[in-house]
């Protein structure tokens, strides 16, 4: 299981990447990067939804 600091860390590298991707990507990057952030969102909530 993950501790909250690893966890904190991965949402710190995509939000890097992400950062990368606005400053340096083309249109098509950005597109896809929005695509790829609106999926987590739908797999974080899914997570959440779970019943144990």
């Amino acid at each position: 299981m993950s501790s909250w600091h690893d966890i904190r860390d991965s949402g710190a590298q995509a939000m890097n990447a992400l950062r990368q991707v606005m400053m340096n990507g083309t249109d098509d990057q950005r597109e896809r990067a929005a695509q790829v952030l609106d999926e987590t969102r739908r797999k974080l909530y899914a997570i959440l939804a779970e019943s144990e």
